[in-house]
């Protein structure tokens, strides 16, 4: 009786754990694999982080600047457990993968990563291939251009609230800059 029952709870256990291990071990052997793996790029710090640590801590840094003046416009860094990531800062290959935006879908983690921010899985940013074509006309850069007077109406009608805002902002500076001079350091706005 013990041993039925521990074969019933122990081999889901033993399959979950083999499964989890050759899904690991294919994923270990497609980024040996990579053919990004040959470009040049940061040296990775990690091997479970990779560069991403420096990626997330780069907010008040010239990290991407750095790495493009020592790797090129287009180089590779290291992702979740070695695996190559490519960045470009290229205008050329930039303005060619959004030109050509189906030819280069988004990875899951990024569609998953903007459809928390914006619209949900179904909305613009997020959607591919066919529903992308079939939600997209409404952003043709004809049905933009056929709109420009509608924004334009709105800027002239809107400009003395904008005048407002830039004057309040300003004093607001102002003010922080007068604070920072009497207070020292500890009072400085924050960037």
């Amino acid at each position: 009786m013990l041993s039925t029952l521990a074969l019933y709870v122990l081999l889901p256990v033993l399959l979950a754990a083999a499964y989890v291990l050759w899904t690991f071990l294919l994923l270990l052997v497609r980024q040996a694999r990579s053919p990004l793996r040959h470009l040049a790029g940061p040296p990775s710090p990690s091997f479970f982080m990779g560069n991403l640590r420096e990626m997330h801590d780069q907010e008040n840094t010239d990290l991407v600047a750095r790495w493009e003046a020592a790797y090129g416009s287009t180089f590779v860094y290291r992702g979740f457990i070695g695996g190559c990531r490519l960045m470009t800062t290229d205008p050329v290959a930039i303005a060619h993968i959004l030109g050509h935006a189906y030819d280069y879908p988004k990875p899951d983690f990024v569609r998953d990563a903007l459809a928390s921010m914006a619209a949900g899985h179904e909305g613009l940013l997020v959607v591919e291939g066919e529903d992308h074509r079939r939600q997209s006309p409404a952003f043709a850069s004809s049905h933009i251009k056929s709109l420009s007077p509608i924004f334009w109406q709105k800027a002239v009608e809107h400009h003395p609230s904008f005048l407002l805002i830039f004057a309040f902002s300003r004093q607001l500076r102002d003010i922080w800059l007068d604070l920072a001079r009497t207070q020292g350091p500890a009072a400085a706005p924050p960037d």
